[in-house]
């Protein structure tokens, strides 16, 4: 007689035979499962752990006494993969996939696929070598991705293995809530953010670029202090009336007189590396020289920043971000219709960042386009905005900068959204777990990075990763202290006429 343990590891293993079933989320599976599974009865320590399946979902499943999830899992892989491989051991699997940088390249004779490269060829290949089987490639028959059109009907790649014409699709497909009830996706394979391509902002021409180095205040700080140093150089060349006039340098009998405009002249001489032959006198020597301290790190000061801004040249995009752009509308924006990025915007909540970018098209008609180079096409010659996946608009630039030598299109840098890639499968495929286990196998063993770094784009110069601000021009503040410097120059000038005053005062009583 068979004991009440061995018949609950026998339903334990029939359950686990329906598993494809249960990971696909089908609740009458599911419901049939725990029918079959044993209850707890006396004498058996039956446990429970959870699973995700390849779509996300978490399901719950009831372990015989003595076996650990790890281990159970572990069973199921291997029972799983075994039952794959037999399956596809000498099958021809057919695909439809689209042209997609850098996760799919095709080479075509017309519609006839003559070759392919790309991330997601690669990893194509590894299953074939892991699993033994052939495939046959085809574009779709409409060029879509797959959605559903007006007739409820599933139109694209996505409708091609809806109707079981074809057993996969290949390519970068997001993973949607619509498009999961109509087939089976893998585990994601490569999440991606979205990002907007606008034309280059252009060059402005700015007439006057020269001031730029310094701001309002500065400027007015200088001709406040050319003023004052001007005007106290006349004063310090005439102490005071009725005292003896200092000795002057270069010493001379007949001196020119000191005016108010020729001490300002030599003091603008000074900003502009003029020499002075203004004779002086020992006040107005000291206060030159801190002048000219003052002048020389003005004069580095304004030569640096303007080289800087001239050098590199800054100009401030139409779009910074999605919020923005949908807030203050610069410029219209578009996507491909038929595609997720359609249906997420159709369907977000009309206030939403997300609705607003579709209520625009439902506003306007003949906004969307159908192909990324219509997309493209909206850019360069209808000065639109674009969105679309990042890795596609970075390969889009870096070629237009190739064939034109020039930055025609650049990016906002906003990764809004992160889009999940999944392969496309028949909805109940059996190839599903067993494929999806050897794409995680692959990201962990870091597979898929090395196929990334072999087909990414090469960053352009007109995609930077930050967002370079503009040259600032100097403040006030900044030039504080050259300000201070000048007024200890002014300081020590006064204090040494002071002392020409009393020593005039000596002389002048000792000659009584």
């Amino acid at each position: 007689m068979v004991s009440l343990p061995w018949v609950c590891l026998m339903l334990s293993a029939a359950a686990v035979s329906l598993l494809p079933d249960v990971t696909r989320g089908d609740s009458r599976s599911q419901a049939n499962l725990r029918r079959l599974l044993p209850r707890h009865a006396p004498g058996v320590n039956a446990t429970s752990y959870q699973r995700e399946s390849g779509g996300g979902r978490r399901i719950e499943l009831l372990l015989p006494p003595g076996q650990s999830a790890a281990e159970r899992e572990r069973a199921v892989t291997t029972q799983g993969k075994a039952k794959t491989k037999a399956l596809l051991d000498g099958h021809v699997i057919t695909i439809v996939l689209k042209h997609r940088l850098p996760y799919v390249s095709l080479q075509l004779d017309g519609r006839r696929v003559l070759g392919s490269s790309g991330i997601l060829i690669e990893l194509l290949h590894s299953l074939t070598r892991l699993y033994n089987f052939s495939y046959t490639m085809k574009l779709p028959d409409d060029d879509q991705w797959g959605s559903i059109n007006s007739e409820g009907r599933w139109n694209g790649m996505v409708g091609e293995v809806h109707r079981y014409e074809m057993d996969m699709a290949l390519g970068p497909t997001s993973i949607t809530e619509e498009r999961e009830k109509a087939i089976d996706f893998t585990t994601p394979f490569d999440f991606e953010p979205w990002d907007i391509m606008i034309p280059a902002a252009g060059e402005n021409v700015d007439l006057a670029t020269f001031l730029m180095p310094f701001n309002d205040l500065v400027w007015v700080g200088l001709l406040v202090s050319w003023a004052l140093v001007g005007a106290l150089t006349v004063l310090l060349s005439h102490p005071l009336s009725g005292y003896p006039r200092a000795s002057t340098y270069p010493y001379r009998h007949t001196p020119r007189p000191v005016s108010l405009l020729r001490s300002l002249l030599d003091t603008l001489g000074s900003l502009t590396s003029q020499s002075v032959k203004q004779p002086q006198t020992e006040a107005t020597r000291m206060l030159a020289a801190w002048w000219w301290v003052f002048s020389v790190i003005t004069i580095a000061s304004y030569s640096s920043k303007l080289i800087s801004s001239i050098t590199v040249r800054f100009s401030s995009p139409a779009i910074t971000s999605m919020l923005q752009m949908v807030e203050t509308r610069p410029m219209l924006w578009t996507y491909q219709a038929n595609s997720a990025m359609e249906e997420l915007f159709k369907y977000s909540e009309p206030n939403s960042m997300f609705g607003k970018v579709g209520g625009l098209h439902l506003e306007r008609d003949g906004l969307l386009v159908f192909s990324f180079k219509g997309g493209v096409q909206a850019v360069l010659q209808d000065g639109l905005a674009y969105i679309e996946d990042a890795s596609l608009l970075e390969m889009a630039i870096a070629s237009d900068l190739a064939i034109h030598g020039s930055c025609r299109m650049s990016l906002v840098n906003d990764h809004f959204f992160s889009t999940r890639f999944g392969m496309i499968l028949q909805r109940g495929s059996p190839y599903r777990d067993a494929f999806s286990l050897e794409i995680l196998q692959f990201i962990d063993t870091g597979l898929m990075n090395a196929w990334k770094k072999r087909f990414w784009p090469v960053a352009s110069r007109c995609v930077s990763g930050t967002k370079k601000q503009p040259v600032r021009a100097l403040n006030l503040l900044d030039a504080a202290g050259t300000l201070l410097l000048l007024l200890g120059g002014a300081l020590l000038a006064s204090t040494l006429l002071l002392g020409e005053i009393l020593l005039g005062r000596i002389i002048s009583s000792n000659q009584d």
